[in-house]
């Protein structure tokens, strides 16, 4: 048992290395031709008054501050950069938000666009959107190579959009399983009650009468965490129109 709580603090101080924390959730990206105009041979579409050639993505997201601070300018040696692959082009970038102050996208050069900002707070986010050239034969993943330079904060964390989840709210989600939760109560809490004194007299009862209610409780977590956490993100987020 020590060295499993041990080994536990190790994982949770290393995710909680830097107070700071900046996360980039990425919708799936769009192929302008191939996924939208690639059936319809009578459309041309133009780009800058151009036809668009086959390989040009949309790539959009959401960049959020997860940490624990707010961002402030002092703080930042750097700014936010997304580099894209060699021969891979930046076409047009933009970046907005109604909190962030001073917030866009400047492309740098063919591969590099940064994302300079005035004052990133907790819980606050800009939404990217971006037109990207894609090389003949290439595809895009829908990552960029994020980097940052910034005091007291982490490297910047890559994930897909969660699903819009069906429940809004934690209270929703014990609602919707209050059976589940009973069943933490009746094999999870009473026996671990029950375990402790037992601990005294039988240690190899107590230990099973501990380790089935860490058991129950750990499987409810791995089942219903990431319903939260979704749902813990679109609170933040409003969804783009």
């Amino acid at each position: 048992m020590t060295i499993l709580f041990g080994a536990w603090a190790i994982i949770l101080a290393k995710q909680h290395q830097y107070p700071g924390q900046l996360t980039y959730y990425a919708e799936k990206p769009i192929r302008l031709f191939n996924d939208i105009t690639r059936n319809l041979t009578d459309i041309n579409i133009l780009y800058r008054g151009e036809p668009m050639t086959k390989n040009l993505v949309v790539a959009r997201g959401y960049l959020l501050n997860t940490g624990h601070k707010d961002i402030a300018p002092e703080m930042v040696t750097a700014p936010i950069t997304f580099k894209l692959p060699e021969g891979w082009k930046w076409r047009d970038a933009k970046a907005t938000s109604l909190t962030v102050n001073g917030v866009a996208a400047k492309i740098l050069d063919e591969r590099t666009l940064s994302i300079p900002f005035q004052l990133f707070r907790k819980n606050e986010y800009v939404t990217f959107e971006s037109l990207i050239e894609v090389p003949h034969e290439q595809s895009f993943g829908g990552f960029f190579d994020a980097s940052h330079r910034i005091s007291d904060t982490g490297n910047i964390k890559t994930v897909w959009v969660p699903p819009m989840p069906k429940t809004k709210s934690l209270t929703e989600v014990m609602k919707e399983n209050l059976a589940v939760i009973v069943t933490i109560i009746l094999f999870g809490i009473i026996p671990a009650i029950a375990g402790v004194p037992k601990l005294k007299t039988d240690w190899r009862t107590g230990t099973v009468y501990l380790m089935l209610p860490s058991a129950v409780c750990y499987g409810f977590f791995l089942v219903y965490s990431q319903e939260w956490k979704n749902a813990k993100f679109w609170k933040r987020v409003k969804p783009r129109v």
